[in-house]
């Protein structure tokens, strides 16, 4: 609307083309990142870790979530995935209808995953026991944080894991 008084608002349009830009290149870089990897699975076992389009605060709605473009790109990228999704507060039926095959809980998203992605800021993921999910996730294993939950403190991951956030991926944290 501000186009119709003559003012172009540059600094807003490139902030949502940079965010609309997002899905596509988190998937692109992981898919990179993970074929790096000589033991990465053909067939990973990808964890979607919030849905809502919010997490805090906590929320069930998943209206315009940008976790379904996150996942419709990760699928584009990791065509055999298998991907699960759990979120503390959307209902299983609810993620079912978006798609995605619920997890259960948290343990369960993360028992045998080779990709766990954190999608929203839900308190359940600050403040998950990120050492010890890691130890149920398969060998190799990335946890891709879009919040950076914990960069702010040192973390000790199993070996052949690995800890990604959003914006440190020159950084990244191995086990």
């Amino acid at each position: 609307s501000m186009e119709q008084f003559g003012i172009l608002p540059e600094i807003t349009v490139a902030a949502r083309a940079t965010n609309e830009r997002q899905p596509g290149d988190i998937a692109a870089f992981l898919k990179k990142h993970c074929q790096r990897a000589d033991e990465f699975p053909r067939t990973p076992k990808i964890a979607l870790l919030g849905i809502a389009f919010k997490g805090h605060p906590p929320t069930d709605d998943v209206r315009g979530t940008p976790a379904i473009a996150i996942f419709e790109a990760l699928k584009t990228a990791f065509p055999t995935g298998d991907f699960v999704a759990f979120d503390p507060v959307v209902q299983d039926d609810a993620l079912r209808e978006l798609g995605m095959n619920p997890a259960g809980s948290l343990q369960g998203a993360f028992e045998g995953t080779s990709l766990a992605l954190v999608l929203n800021s839900h308190s359940a993921f600050a403040s998950m026991p990120v050492e010890a999910l890691a130890g149920r996730m398969s060998t190799p294993g990335v946890i891709y944080d879009c919040w950076n939950n914990f960069m702010d403190r040192p973390i000790r991951l199993p070996r052949g894991g690995e800890y990604i956030a959003l914006g440190s991926h020159q950084r990244a944290i191995a086990g």
